[in-house]
């Protein structure tokens, strides 16, 4: 598993390659999309992000990540 470290510089990496390839990516992508809020919460797979909100599917977006598959067992 990948030091925390390393995904940063990964990250890094990354975007300074895309802006070599795409100068206007970040700045067409930044106007794609103009969220109010940044939402990080916890929930159940069967239960869809904008439901413990109150929101209406077609008003918020989500991002859903596992983190069961990429974490330790202690």
């Amino acid at each position: 598993m990948p030091k925390i470290s390393e995904l940063f510089t990964q990250n890094l990496n990354w975007s300074e390659d895309i802006r070599r390839k795409r100068p206007e990516f970040f700045e067409t992508l930044s106007k794609q999309q103009s969220p109010k809020f940044l939402w990080i919460g916890c929930a159940d797979s069967r239960v869809p992000a904008n439901e413990v909100v109150g929101l209406l599917p077609e008003s918020s977006s989500c991002t859903v990540t596992s983190l069961t598959s990429s974490s330790t067992p202690t």
